[in-house]
């Protein structure tokens, strides 16, 4: 005879049953780790008929609800931010904190979950930099990798134009003398006319030489196949393209040069001692990329001794930057904590080419910004 709780046991098995059957039909299951009450997730309402959201969380212990058959039905996730807890001083919901954890932690969620993702087709990271989440097993699975490329191109284009002008304009004088109340006249220089030199010409170079144009620069790019900026060539955004064997000849033609490169082997102390011994003593380096592809000890001692002009850097070999590093104290130097792109809509802009890549996902269409997990970007 059934126990008096026979009835809620049947109805939990149909509910199951039923739960089980529209994961089936659904177009796909998507896994979000991230912070739960981050405000730009409130787009995820808009998610495309037939995707069945499994739960949005930052440790595995947020999912304890999925089933194991939940989990190998999950064939989207995707990694917005941090995901460990954020200090005293930085709220859960501080884009600053879960910017500045995002890479670390996405590794560490992945190795966590990796084992319960049997049926996983696709992961989107929202950052732009990869050498923190490329690990063997992901590497070589057949699971497709996106990334956040081009969300953050505007904002740091805009940083690198601004740089251009910190030291076009010589901002900190112009700011001692306010602050002396000293009528200081001094010369100053136009952008019109001085060579931007690109070194990574993605979203975030092919926008620097968009601005860069708008002031008259004549824009100069290193790549490795000359092939895919001959429209650019012809459009005439770019005046010349370097190869990549012919680094230093960009360095000693550039007053600016930009650095918008990923952190790969191949890009791995790229802008060595020699290369910066390359530029013009008035050159100026600007970095939007990643701290490691500059040699940093060959770059501050150039500083030092006064050897170019200054750099702008929003990036670091060791973040958060230590105070000891010498960097903090030159004044021929421009830094940010690596803050650039951290605006008021980037996450939610994040969260919606997120949107759209699903949607393209859902009907079987290319992605966008599909990463080459050999080359790493």
């Amino acid at each position: 005879m059934p126990h008096n709780g026979s009835s809620n046991d049947t109805g939990d098995a149909t509910s199951a049953a039923a739960a089980a059957a529209a994961a089936a039909a659904a177009a796909a299951r998507v896994l979000v780790i991230g912070n739960p009450e981050a405000p730009e997730f409130a787009l995820l309402q808009q998610l495309p008929p037939g995707v069945v959201l499994l739960g949005v969380g930052q440790a595995l212990a947020d999912f304890a609800h999925l089933s194991p058959e939940q989990w190998a039905s999950c064939d989207v996730v995707v990694k917005m931010g941090g995901g460990s807890s954020p200090s005293k001083s930085q709220p859960a919901h501080s884009h600053l904190h879960r910017c500045n954890s995002s890479s670390v932690s996405l590794t560490q969620s992945l190795e966590e979950f990796w084992p319960l993702l049997t049926g996983l087709k696709w992961l989107h990271s929202g950052a732009v930099g990869l050498e923190h989440l490329l690990t063997p097993a992901l590497v070589t699975s057949p699971v497709l990798l996106t990334n956040a490329r081009g969300v953050y191109s505007q904002s740091l284009a805009e940083f690198a134009l601004m740089s251009c002008h910190f030291f076009a304009k010589q901002l900190p004088r112009l700011m001692a003398s306010q602050a002396a109340r000293v009528w200081d006249v001094h010369e100053v220089q136009e952008l019109r006319g001085a060579t931007m030199g690109l070194i990574g010409i993605g979203a975030i170079g092919r926008r620097v030489a968009e601005l860069a144009s708008a002031y008259r620069m004549r824009v100069v790019a290193l790549t490795r196949d000359a092939s895919k900026v001959q429209q650019d060539v012809h459009s005439g955004l770019l005046s010349q393209v370097y190869a990549a064997d012919q680094l230093h000849q960009l360095m000693a033609a550039s007053d600016y040069v930009c650095l918008s490169l990923p952190h790969t082997a191949s890009t791995d102390g790229l802008v060595s001692a020699a290369a910066i011994a390359a530029m013009k003593p008035t050159g100026v380096l600007i970095n939007v990329g990643r701290g490691r592809t500059v040699d940093e000890e060959a770059l501050i001692a150039a500083l030092q001794a006064g050897r170019i002009r200054g750099a702008a850097l929003d990036v670091f070999a060791t973040e958060l930057l230590p105070s000891s590093n010498p960097l903090w104290g030159l004044p021929n130097v421009l830094l940010t904590p690596h803050c650039s792109a951290r605006t008021g809509r980037f996450m939610f802009d994040n969260v919606q080419l997120f949107l759209d890549n699903l949607q393209r996902y859902v009907e079987g269409r290319q992605l966008l910004n599909v990463v080459d997990k050999t080359l790493g970007y």
